[in-house]
């Protein structure tokens, strides 16, 4: 049946994309974000992560080439296992409990690259994306709402909401968090 349901789906989104767009963030899901969940996410614990693989001073070269054998690979690799599991992502996971109308969430670092997650993402390398570019924004950082959309992986209306961390008022990295309209609105 819900393979059916997502047939369905497919077809009427490639027949009327437009009727699964969301034009407008709720202003409740605006005020949590800007009021709670971008606190929430200023831990000093999860900052020191970010600041940590900062340090590293990754060559983009090399980001780009794990970036190309993350998307090539099926299943997990070390890199993914090791993303999921570490202290970062625990962190995160405890939020999700808290809140279960996010789905996903993820940290990248200063230049893009993956920090932790708690979903596989398709892709390491997040600094090509909106949803790291408006956020980090040079450095500066903002809160950024990416356009809802009906996502049909998970049959949910979807928006995507980044904001970046910082340690001394230095942005030093991302937070991006998967959140459900559907069960914000049921919440």
């Amino acid at each position: 049946m819900d393979t059916w349901l997502r047939i369905i789906g497919i077809i009427v989104c490639l027949v009327s994309p437009s009727l699964f767009a969301v034009e407008k963030i709720p202003k409740h899901l605006t005020q949590f974000t800007e009021l709670e969940l971008a606190l929430l996410i200023q831990q000093p614990a999860l900052a020191k992560f970010i600041q940590q693989q900062n340090q590293e001073n990754i060559p983009l070269s090399v980001i780009k080439t794990l970036d190309k054998e993350w998307r090539q690979t099926r299943g997990l690799n070390y890199l993914m296992a090791e993303l999921l599991r570490n202290q970062c992502a625990l962190r995160l996971l405890d939020l999700e409990l808290n809140y279960p109308f996010v789905m996903e969430s993820f940290i990248a670092d200063q230049q893009g690259a993956l920090v932790c997650m708690t979903e596989k993402t398709s892709d390491y390398w997040q600094g090509d994306e909106n949803i790291f570019i408006k956020a980090f924004a040079q450095g500066k950082g903002q809160i950024y709402y990416e356009d809802a959309h009906y996502d049909l992986s998970v049959g949910e209306t979807v928006v995507q909401v980044s904001i970046p961390i910082r340690l001394q008022q230095q942005v030093v990295g991302v937070a991006t968090f998967s959140i459900s309209l559907d069960r914000w609105e049921r919440r």
